[in-house]
This record gives structure tokens, C-alpha cells and sequence, in this order.
């Protein structure tokens, strides 16, 4: 199956790129790097590759692009892809969209940062939900502070 046509494929895209007997992550990174019309899927597919294990650092910048030009389905699956990728830059980027004067990337921000799990980014969050000026994102960071907490539980 072509790339193309596992972009017009819901969630099960996702095992079907494990599948294939080539690397997809140029080919998701192409629509991507073009914002097309498929880009917010082929953003979603890298980070469920990402969390699947699969080496997506080459995505990291252009998904950061995303994330701060993109559409708000493409901030959205963007954030969560950087979330997934789970290396340090990618959630330094997630804590600089945090501060970013776009709401709606601060929203996005705040989610991803709470997927990561990570309890180094709670300060950033702690801020975020205190002080931010939109009560969105402030909720959402919120949100994201119990999430993490519900990921230090054993």
C-alpha cells in the first residue's frame, strides 16, 4: 500500500505503516514539511511511529513548524506528535510554544506537555495554570499537572 493511501486511513494507519518494508517517515515528512491537506494525519502516524519506538527525530523541527503556522487540527496532532517522540527537544519545544503569545499554541502546548508524563515540565505548567492570560489554557494546563501526577503513581 502507497503512503498516499494510508493517509486516507483512520487510526489503523498506524500498524499498517509498521508493515511496510521502507522507511515512511520521509514520505509522512513530505506532507508534512508541504502543510497539505493530509499533513495533520501524517503528523498524527509519525507520532504513533514515535511512540511505537520508531527513530522520528528528523520530524522533530518541521512538526515544531506545524505546531506554530500550522491549522488548529495541525497544532493539535503536531503537539501530541512532539509529546510522543519523548526526547528532550522535543518537549523543550512543547515548554516554548508553552510561552508563545498564540493561545491556541499554548493550548496545544499545555496538552502535549501533559502526554509527555514528564514531572520536570509541572513548573512551566504550574505557571501556565496560574497566570496565563486565557482561561483555556489555564484549564488545560491543569489538566495536564494531574495527568503527569497520575503518571508518577505506581
Amino acid at each position: 500500500m502507497k503512503i498516499n493511501g494510508l493517509l486516507d486511513m483512520g487510526k489503523e494507519a498506524a500498524p499498517e505503516l509498521a508493515k511496510l518494508k521502507f522507511p515512511p517517515i520521509p514520505y509522512l515528512l513530505e506532507s508534512v514539511r508541504n502543510m497539505d491537506a493530509k499533513s495533520a494525519k501524517a503528523a498524527y502516524l509519525i507520532g504513533k511511529l514515535a511512540e511505537s519506538g520508531t527513530d522520528c527525530a528528523e520530524a522533530l523541527h518541521p512538526l515544531f513548524d506545524m505546531l506554530m503556522t500550522g491549522d488548529e487540527m495541525q497544532k493539535a496532532n503536531s503537539a501530541v506528535a512532539l509529546a510522543r517522540m519523548g526526547t528532550q527537544e522535543a518537549q523543550s519545544m512543547l515548554l516554548a510554544a508553552l510561552c508563545d503569545r498564540n493561545n491556541i499554541i499554548r493550548r496545544y502546548a499545555a496538552i502535549g506537555l501533559g502526554i509527555t508524563g514528564n514531572h520536570s515540565v509541572e513548573g512551566a505548567l504550574k505557571k501556565a495554570a496560574e497566570s496565563d492570560q486565557d482561561p483555556e489554557v489555564r484549564r488545560l494546563a491543569e489538566n495536564a499537572i494531574k495527568q503527569i501526577e497520575e503518571f508518577q503513581q505506581p
